[in-house]
């Protein structure tokens, strides 16, 4: 007697006979995921289980020597940003007077004024970088899932795998088969 398969895949009906198989169900992604950072967790904010939505914070690294390094970026922005205020009043000045004063005296000011400004952009910059640095102390779930494994715990060094997280929301269905009956 044989057995007939009758299997519905995506709409299309597939008959066969004699065929076993065997399957797995598995999460239609699934990822390991680390830090962008080095340093100490300090708070793990997911549990195994858990459920999370894209971007949830998951844990964050000890990153109070990077605020501090921010906060001092800033004050010298802003320092800049005053010096910067004033070689551009007194540019200002110059190019009124230009045709009375010195060209040498009025060229110091206006290079002043060029260094300045590429030093403020240069600040900006290292100012965002020390953001980014900041940023990169928070793991956040890359896509919405569920926890599924922990490796870590606080007070630890991050690691290369910190969670695995998996979207179970859409599943794959993985058959195994004898090969001659691939086609």
């Amino acid at each position: 007697m044989k057995k007939l398969l009758i299997i519905s895949i995506f709409g299309i009906l597939i008959f066969a006979t004699d065929i076993y198989t065997t399957f797995n169900v598995e999460a239609y992604k699934e990822a390991t995921i680390t830090v962008n950072a080095k340093g100490i967790i300090e708070e793990i904010y997911a549990k195994v289980g858990q459920k999370v939505k894209k971007y949830d914070k998951l844990l964050k690294l000890n990153n109070l020597a990077l605020v501090k390094s921010k906060a001092i970026s800033k004050a010298e922005l802003n320092a800049l940003k005053v010096e910067l205020k004033y070689a551009q009043k007194s540019l200002n000045r110059f190019k009124k007077l230009k045709d009375v004063v010195d060209k040498e005296a009025y060229d110091k000011v206006a290079y002043k004024v060029d260094i300045l400004n590429a030093k403020y952009a240069t600040a900006i910059a290292g100012l965002a970088y020390k953001q980014q640095l900041i940023n990169d102390t928070y793991l956040k779930a890359p896509f919405n899932g569920v926890i599924t494994a922990k490796y870590i715990q606080e007070g630890e060094m991050a690691r290369a795998r910190c969670f695995t997280i998996m979207d179970k929301s859409r599943v794959k269905l993985i058959l195994s088969f004898d090969e001659k009956y691939w086609n």
